[in-house]
């Protein structure tokens, strides 16, 4: 927190943060990049799901698919609360 406390740190810590959340860590960014993912992994579920037992079944891979759209579908709003109440601590100081 120390070099938070430093405004010239502190711009650019909060321009590349924005940057990133709104470029590649965006949630569209990484919803298409996990959607992507899912549609070259999905053929293969099947038989690696029967193999592996790893996740148990393609049910399972699917539901598990869901809690990672959830996460990265939250994420961007969530680091920019985390943001905000940073600069709300900073600003109380």
């Amino acid at each position: 927190m120390a070099m938070y406390r430093n405004d010239t740190f502190r711009a650019k810590f909060l321009l590349a943060v924005e940057a990133l959340l709104d470029g590649p860590l965006s949630a569209k960014r990484c919803t298409s990049e996990l959607e992507t993912m899912v549609a070259l992994m999905t053929p293969e579920m099947e038989r690696h799901t029967a193999r592996w037992r790893k996740p148990l079944d393609r049910e399972a891979w699917e539901q598990e698919v869901n809690v990672v759209r959830a996460y990265a579908k939250g994420r961007e709003a969530a680091c920019r609360e985390q943001l905000a109440r940073l600069r709300d601590k900073h600003n109380a100081e």
